[in-house]
């Protein structure tokens, strides 16, 4: 309120004036059409500039929102895709054709519908190396664990932190579009 009180009256008010303020429109439906309120702005904003009116302490202690990029972004400027994902008993040799094609390096896994696993290129690759009969088998004998989900306005800090070696993607589901995107390390690095 100290803020809004600067920025839309121009008065250069303290933190006291905003907690005044603040009150005020609290008790707002205890008074009636005549009434008369006098608030007295008893401080100056000077005392506040490392404070109430720096935006870094303010994002800091929670009381603006950290703006940037937020998962929802990167599902709108399409660099994240749609989900797509192959059922847990296909082949293994189905899931590399799918991941070839478009060029994926990860797949989700499902089994009737539900995610229940991923498959990432550098663990598929690991695999093929390993044991070359391993294509005709389900891709769930190599399936690893499902990606994490995260909610469509999960900040791209966060995102970053979340994807790692182990867990090369996560998944971002849109509840009003009813749509799942996938979001890799290539889709934040080229936001970054």
């Amino acid at each position: 309120m100290t803020r809004r009180i600067a920025r839309e009256e121009g008065i250069f008010a303290g933190n006291s004036a905003g907690s005044a303020m603040a009150g005020l429109l609290q008790l707002k439906d205890n008074f009636t059409k005549g009434d008369v309120v006098v608030v007295v702005f008893h401080d100056h904003g000077s005392r506040y500039l490392g404070k109430m009116f720096n935006d870094d302490w303010m994002r800091e202690k929670g009381f603006l929102e950290k703006t940037g990029m937020r998962a929802r972004d990167l599902v709108a400027t399409g660099l994240s895709g749609e989900l797509m994902s192959i059922e847990v008993n296909e082949p293994v040799e189905h899931a590399l054709r799918v991941m070839s094609e478009h060029d994926f390096s990860q797949l989700s896994i499902t089994r009737e519908r539900r995610l229940v696993g991923s498959l990432n290129e550098t663990h598929l690759y690991a695999e093929l190396l390993r044991n070359g009969g391993v294509k005709s088998q389900p891709v769930g004998t190599i399936m690893q664990p499902a990606f994490p989900f995260v909610d469509i306005s999960t900040p791209v800090e966060l995102l970053s932190t979340m994807i790692t070696p182990e867990n090369p993607a996560v998944l971002v589901r849109d509840f009003k579009t009813e749509k799942t995107f996938i979001i890799t390390r290539s889709d934040v690095i080229r936001v970054l």
